[in-house]
């Protein structure tokens, strides 16, 4: 923190004093300090002037390259952005908060090589407490890597950085994630396998584990998103129906499940993509695109978010297959997860005091779709992986889906969650490994 004189001295006499002093650092840091004040304050037009007359006279500050390569973004000036992201002072520091700071900021503007360089400097020079923070931006750079067309690069990256760290298993996760978004399946299944197996290595080492309680959905929230989307498209005359855990929730609970994480409806297939959006739109909605070709997509699932809540709703399209079955499901990266069910007509439902349309035997679907146990409770239920209609040609993407689940759920020390997931790659799959980490856990929960 600078000195407060220096702080509450007008912009221009600090220029002066800048250059009479030949950029002593007190004084240097108090104008980088009021470059952070006129950030923090949207004032991007200020702040490329000031930024601009740092770079000019102290061309050896890094961190002002930066500030006026954040001004340029700001103001949509790309090119002027790059620029200052090249700039020797910058491109070169060897201090990794400035690599790690450049790198984001390449990500925001595509420039994706230039974001690995900065990245892969930062870890060079990083401490242990730095390393997650590198590695989010990691993992946003090959994500991106792969949605705009960079897939070979993106998987070039994290094959070094899975090279360069073997023991570390953030690398084959964040591999395992790139794997899946380019559609990839058996490498996302095997390097998703290798994180869980590093951090099976690792867990030995550790004490005790506590479980850790499931998280509480906003049920008046839900509910109130719910009412919204009811209107509209009875408004709109599109036939639809509560599906999945909503529909679960709603039949055997009486309301929304403590513990899901969006809400799920069905449409016929036969309707319009086209309407459904716009009826949507015009409730406040907005579709969120999918994967590299959002058409192919579309045609199975809409996921619709809404800026007054992070709770989103996944539209399933119904599909007709034969006279007794439908199928319902998404598209992932070119690759079909589906579930195949019994045919079902559209019932209603009294639900808070009024009617929602249902499946006409809501009490037959959900035992197609969970099975016996589904007047159980199950908190950890995952249904991309336990769907009990899941189609055969869908089970190779959902069990690499599931070890990147399962080795989020380690991270995030989510132990009765991780169990459950081991539980239900077993039946898809049996794994030997899976029997070791499952062993793991309940020892050291028992600890």
């Amino acid at each position: 923190m600078s000195d407060p004189i220096f702080v509450a001295t007008p912009l221009p006499q600090l220029q002066r004093d800048l250059l009479a002093a030949a950029g002593s650092p007190p004084l240097l840091q108090a104008y980088l300090e009021r470059l952070q004040q006129l950030r923090d304050a949207a004032q991007f037009d200020a702040l490329r002037q000031a930024a601009q007359w740092l770079c000019t006279h102290f061309p050896a500050c890094a961190p002002g390259w930066g500030w006026l390569a954040r001004a340029c973004i700001a103001l949509g000036e790309t090119g002027a952005a790059l620029g200052a992201l090249d700039a020797p002072s910058l491109a070169m520091a060897p201090q990794h908060y400035l690599q790690c700071w450049r790198g984001e900021l390449c990500l925001e503007i595509g420039a994706l090589d230039r974001a690995a360089d900065a990245l892969t400097r930062a870890l060079s020079v990083a401490d242990d407490a730095l390393l997650p923070k590198i590695k989010y931006h990691w993992q946003r750079l090959l994500w991106l890597g792969v949605a705009h067309g960079y897939r070979d690069a993106a998987i070039s990256y994290a094959t070094r950085l899975r090279q360069a760290y073997p023991h570390d298993a953030c690398w084959p996760h964040i591999l395992c994630s790139a794997y899946q978004d380019s559609g990839e399946i058996a490498g996302a299944f095997q390097q998703g396998r290798q994180a869980v197996a590093l951090y099976l290595d690792g867990v030995a080492d550790a004490g005790p584990l506590d479980v850790h309680a499931v998280p509480h959905f906003v049920r008046p929230e839900a509910e109130a998103i719910l009412d919204r989307v009811r209107a509209a498209l009875d408004a709109a005359g599109i036939q639809w129906c509560l599906y999945a855990g909503t529909l679960l929730g709603v039949i055997r609970d009486g309301e929304l499940l403590a513990y899901d994480k969006d809400l799920d409806i069905a449409i016929p297939a036969a309707s319009s993509r086209d309407a459904v959006i716009e009826t949507m739109r015009l409730a406040g909605f907005q579709a969120v695109p999918e994967g590299a070709n959002p058409g192919e997509e579309m045609a199975w699932r809409i996921i619709f978010a809404t800026p007054d809540s992070p709770i989103s709703l996944d539209v399933f399209f119904i599909h007709p297959d034969g006279d007794e079955h439908v199928r319902l499901g998404m598209q992932h990266a070119g690759h079909p997860v589906r579930c195949r069910l019994p045919r079902f007509d559209f019932g209603l439902h009294d639900w808070r005091n009024s009617l929602w349309p249902v499946p006409a035997d809501p009490a037959a679907f959900l035992l197609s779709f969970y099975g016996d146990g589904w007047r159980e409770p199950d908190p950890y239920f995952n249904t991309v992986l336990s769907n009990r209609g899941r189609t055969a040609a869908s089970i190779p993407v959902v069990l690499g889906y599931g070890y990147g689940c399962l080795y989020r759920a380690l991270l995030a020390e989510k132990y009765a969650k991780a169990l459950s997931l081991c539980a239900q790659i077993q039946r898809l799959q049996p794994d030997p490994l899976l029997d070791r980490l499952a062993g793991e856990l309940r020892a050291r929960q028992a600890a």
